[in-house]
């Protein structure tokens, strides 16, 4: 075994994995209002009437770009309906 590959996998068991997270913040508003939908970065997602809470937030993630082997986060305004 030559004193590259050695050495390589010395580094390997000694460098902790790293975990990267996306962190998705949501305003929330005190007034008891339901947002339709909500805003991040120009990007308006709105909720379907028969989808879930955690469906959306996921289809909230989905639609963010994240960046590769970065933590990141992001934070999403309400948008409410004018009625």
């Amino acid at each position: 075994m030559s004193i590259k590959l050695r050495l390589a996998k010395l580094e390997a068991a000694l460098m902790p994995e790293t975990t990267n997270y996306h962190i998705i913040r949501m305003i929330i508003d005190s007034d008891n209002r339901q947002p339709v939908g909500y805003c991040c970065e120009g990007i308006e997602v709105y909720r379907c009437n028969d989808e879930k809470e955690s469906e959306f937030r996921n289809r909230l993630h989905d639609v963010i770009q994240w960046p590769i082997g970065k933590s990141s986060r992001r934070i999403f305004e309400p948008i409410y309906s004018e009625d």
